[in-house]
């Protein structure tokens, strides 16, 4: 099977380094993993189709209570750049991360606007615990397939979220009777409406954001190889339960073929840069070498 082609863009400073280009330090891993990497800056525009193009880059507008307020008005002024020659007729699709929801996406117009999820669950520090009922996160990935006539389809692909509490060591789910419907990782079969959206692709692409390897409450490898040698992590139970989800959705993302995986930055935690009691799983230096054992997940057979 080949491998998907991994392209990278940088997110927040804080959740990388003040004076290096941490995503590009993972790039250039996943190419000596034998990946066929792309590092992709802050912002860029990737073709679709023939004649159509996505803007991509981490950084996003943010609405606590009407998140599809700055959705819709990115797409409205999208397209009066577009009147006014400013940006590229073929752009059809806005996509960003940042905020830890798919909540804001949207169609307005001729414009898909996508606001990826991320692999982490709520993360406790001044900013976010006073927002907290509005930062809770949704856990998961994005699948955008384009059809062989250039249409573009979405799928949402979402995890049961959870709340972990480090100092009780305490994983806390929501309510049970819900009214949204998430990926069972225990089940890797396809459902019926996902094969219909596949079955006429040329290009399918996932789309993942916001891992923030390194935190407590984030995405975490069991372990990494790191200067020849295995190093094992101290993980927490947040941090295996989104791994455990993590390895479903490579597995997922397997057997629906992906061509290419969009990491749409803050892979990792950072380096405490501006909140010194931060917690963390492991130090900087370490954290592109446990993003990269994410990754090596698509090799195995």
């Amino acid at each position: 099977m080949e491998l998907p082609k991994i392209k990278v863009w940088s997110g927040t400073v804080a959740h990388m380094s003040l004076d290096t280009r941490l995503h590009k330090r993972l790039v250039d891993l996943l190419k000596l993993e034998g990946f066929n990497a792309d590092y992709r800056g802050d912002w860029s525009i990737e073709t679709l189709a023939k004649d159509k193009q996505a803007i991509v880059t981490h950084h996003a507008r943010s609405a606590y209570k009407y998140r599809l307020t700055p959705s819709q008005t990115d797409a409205e002024e999208i397209m009066l750049d577009q009147q006014v020659g400013k940006l590229p007729q073929e752009v059809k699709m806005f996509v960003t991360a940042h905020n830890h929801t798919t909540e804001g996406s949207t169609e307005i117009g001729t414009i898909k606007v996508v606001r990826c999820p991320c692999f982490t669950t709520f993360i406790p520090y001044t900013g976010s615990l006073r927002l907290l009922p509005h930062y809770q996160p949704d856990i998961g990935a994005w699948f955008i397939i384009v059809t062989k006539e250039g249409r573009i389809r979405t799928q949402e692909w979402l995890y049961p979220s959870f709340m972990y509490h480090l100092e009780d060591d305490l994983i806390l789910y929501g309510a049970k009777n819900l009214t949204k419907s998430y990926a069972d990782p225990q089940n890797y079969e396809l459902e019926d409406h996902l094969k219909v959206l596949l079955q006429d692709a040329q290009l399918i692409i996932m789309v993942v954001a916001d891992l923030h390897v390194g935190e407590p409450y984030s995405v975490c490898p069991p372990s990494m190889k790191y200067s020849d040698e295995t190093k094992p992590l101290m993980t927490t139970k947040a941090n295996d339960l989104l791994f455990a989800y993590w390895k479903h959705l490579i597995e997922i993302a397997k057997k629906i073929g992906i061509d290419e995986v969009w990491l749409v930055g803050d892979a990792f935690s950072g380096g405490q840069i501006f909140e010194k009691t931060r917690e963390s799983v492991a130090i900087l230096e370490y954290q592109p070498y446990m993003v990269l054992e994410l990754f090596k997940l698509l090799k195995n057979p």
